[in-house]
């Protein structure tokens, strides 16, 4: 299942990333999972979802990141490669080919 979200407004590749683990924990809560591995290319945000770096994202993010986190018995991160993110791979083709993106 592929979920392409367009109307997030501007920002940093890290608020996208943020942006993103949320909204995989969200879609994870609605799927009724209780353990999750998410995937992601950023070591800085999955350092900080981990607990092993300061969050210096807004603080409204954090709260959300906790509140939603708390509701799963168990997340797991791994940091890959940015040739292996199929996603970023995609959303960049996208980017290039349209200026909405």
């Amino acid at each position: 299942m592929v979920h392409l979200r367009t109307d997030l407004g501007e920002g940093s590749s890290g608020d996208a990333e943020w942006l993103a683990l949320l909204h995989a924990l969200e879609v994870g809560l609605a799927a009724g999972e209780r353990d999750l591995l998410l995937l992601g290319d950023s070591a800085s945000v999955i350092d900080q979802a981990k607990g092993k770096a300061r969050f210096r994202g807004p603080p409204v993010v954090q709260s959300r990141f906790a509140e939603l986190a708390s509701r799963f018995d168990r997340l797991r991160f791994r940091r890959i490669k940015r040739t292996q993110n199929l996603a970023g791979i995609v959303l960049e083709q996208v980017r290039r080919r349209s200026p909405i993106l």
